[in-house]
């Protein structure tokens, strides 16, 4: 199922192939969703790494799952828990711009 495509490594060359795939499409959308959370919270520019990570971990069913059966909590937990993980990141993110956009910047020449 799910869950044998998520830790399996030697999966047949057809399955293989699919689960790449739908890691692909996955992290793609996430770092997607992580650029629109990033510039509805005020960020301009590249979206720091640490946003598309916190988005696609919190995000991932496999946070659920651990909030659920590891820790004994509810999905409503991990769905607040998840919220308040990804705001604190986007907040920081936010915040630190101008530091960011400062060691990024390139001088120019004669001036």
């Amino acid at each position: 199922g799910y869950w044998e495509l998520l830790h399996r490594r030697d999966l047949p060359p057809e399955l293989e192939a699919v689960e790449r795939d739908r890691r692909r499409r996955r992290r793609r959308a996430m770092a997607y969703l992580a650029g629109e959370l990033y510039r509805r919270a005020g960020g301009v520019g590249a979206v720091p790494p640490e946003v598309t990570t916190a988005v696609g971990a919190h995000l991932s069913a496999r946070f659920t799952a651990a909030v659920i059966y590891d820790a004994g909590g509810s999905w409503q937990t991990a769905s607040q828990l998840a919220y308040e993980a990804i705001a604190a990141v986007l907040g920081r993110a936010v915040a630190d711009e101008p530091a960011r956009a400062s060691s990024r910047a390139t001088p120019v020449r004669g001036w």
